[in-house]
């Protein structure tokens, strides 16, 4: 492989970064082939701002662009030219004074905001994209595997079998053969590497809805019996679209908790509404929880008319049966059954589980038969840093109720596993938009973050099975709620 570095800006700054190492690590991850070539560029605002307008028809300097080559003739021929020296993949270029900027404006380094841009565009080079949400968690999932691989010194994060089979469909010495297939590759994927489907076996995707509080996060651990969402009292706790991946003999369902659909008051309100309603579109069953205990509202009846849009099979499910009565329950199913014809309704309660075993099974017959997407030991779509987060803020939820929490965002800035102590070190950040509310975060005498770290380090160990070092720091972020792009940066909503 080849890396053809031009550095037409800032020389001084960034030749003592791993460019071409990481290039050829990421590159070596998506498996190409070893007379690959590609070529990068760091440039001012001023050249990126012209690609930018000529390429994309957008003013302003953007951060990264990529520029594939035209190597394929067609969707099943084999690169062209590949016999010969060179296989050109494309241009990265790189704008490094927006880098920079954003450095200040995300808490990152100078050499990790380079190397985010350049593993980005690299995938995009690989034929990742983001302008669907799909492709964007999978982009987005794949840069985190890469860069968390060689911050570790790992090796090169292979794709799973059937992917890997997909982006390298040809064997290009010999003619295309299931012989040249492993029994592993095999088992799992198709011809042209489309994963094969078990005869009876039943796959897809469950979205669970509903007001602020209805219980879907608790619902989702009680599914997979085992604490994987963070959960509070406290409303827009959830605030990534969060899937679980259940794994069963005969099915799996990738269960999709969203946030709470409710009356946005900022960004951040608004951004979490997208990403509920999104999470309606093309799945095949939409679970709509209602809590038995409080009468139906018109929050209830706003959320059903977006439920009664959605094309997927539809459950009703009236949670919190454990603290309400036989008469509630009663009442909540007939003011239920009058807003929509629903396909399957369960009355639960995650907390006890009672019927949560009877969810299951309502949804696997609702499920239509199809491949396993995920491998069946992956238990959640989320970077492990974001689950890491998650936990942190969830603390502080708990501790704070109603005095900071809608302000408050977690970044995880460092993860590193010591193996030979058994150990996993984390660097997070807790971000406020006041000067008052880092105050009331850190308590008196720093007492109230050590708090949070206590008991945030007890449900991290659980989780990654390890001793954990917990470091926390706190930074004032003004109005960051108010602010799109932040958002996005902490994951939070639809993303880009």
């Amino acid at each position: 492989m080849e890396i053809l570095i031009d550095y037409k800006y800032r020389e001084e700054d960034l030749t003592s970064l791993p460019v071409e190492a990481l290039s050829l690590f990421a590159l070596k991850a998506e498996g190409k082939p070893e007379n690959s070539e590609v070529s990068i560029s760091f440039v001012t605002d001023d050249e990126i701002a012209a690609l930018n307008e000529e390429y994309r028809g957008k003013p302003g300097p953007t951060d990264v662009l990529s520029f594939e080559c035209d190597n394929l003739d067609d969707e099943f021929a084999p690169p062209a030219g590949f016999e010969d020296d060179i296989y050109q993949l494309g241009d990265i270029i790189i704008a490094v004074d927006v880098a920079e900027r954003q450095t200040e404006e995300f808490g990152t380094t100078f050499e990790e905001e380079i190397s985010l841009l350049l593993v980005h565009g690299l995938l995009h080079l690989c034929g990742y994209d983001h302008i669907e949400d799909e492709e964007a968690e999978v982009m987005e999932a794949r840069e985190a595997e890469i860069l968390t691989a060689w911050a570790e010194g790992a090796e090169p994060p292979a794709l799973p079998a059937f992917e890997a089979f997909a982006a390298n469909a040809f064997d290009f010495d010999d003619d295309f053969d299931d012989e040249n297939l492993s029994p592993e590759m095999l088992a799992t994927t198709g011809s042209f590497g489309m994963m094969a489907t078990r005869e009876g076996f039943k796959s897809g995707f469950v979205t669970l809805v509903g007001r602020p509080n209805a219980g879907k996060s608790t619902l989702l651990n009680a599914i997979m019996g085992k604490k994987i969402a963070i959960t509070s009292n406290t409303v827009q706790t959830t605030r990534h679209r969060f899937r679980a991946v259940l794994t069963r003999d005969n099915f799996q369902m990738v269960l999709v908790d969203t946030p709470g659909l409710h009356k946005p008051h900022d960004a951040l309100g608004e951004e979490l509404n997208v990403s509920a309603l999104k999470a309606l579109e093309d799945v095949d069953v939409v679970a709509m929880l209602i809590d038995a205990s409080k009468p139906i509202g018109k929050g209830d009846e706003w959320v059903a008319e977006q439920v009664k849009r959605a094309r997927a099979k539809k459950i009703c499910v009236l949670s919190k049966t454990d603290i309400a009565s036989e008469s509630q329950i009663f009442a909540q199913r007939d003011a239920a059954e009058k807003l929509m014809q629903w396909d399957a309704m369960v009355a639960l309660s995650s907390q006890s589980g009672r019927n949560v075993d009877a969810f299951i099974e309502e949804v696997e017959f609702l499920l239509p038969e199809g491949p396993a997407w995920f491998p069946a030991d992956m238990e959640t779509d989320q970077p492990i840093e974001v689950v890491i987060a998650e936990f942190i803020r969830e603390k502080i939820l708990r501790s704070f109720h109603d005095e900071v929490p809608h302000a408050i965002g977690v970044r995880v800035d460092e993860l590193e596993f010591v193996k030979k102590k058994d150990l996993a070190l984390i660097f997070a950040t807790i971000y406020v938009e006041r000067d008052s509310q880092k105050g009331i975060i850190i308590g008196k005498k720093g007492a109230a973050i050590k708090a949070i770290g206590v008991e945030a380090r007890r449900d991290l160990e659980h989780l990654l099975g390890t001793k954990v070092f917990l470091d926390l720091s706190i930074k004032v972020k003004k109005n960051w709620r108010r602010d799109a792009n932040q958002i996005r940066r902490f994951g939070y909503g639809e993303g880009n």
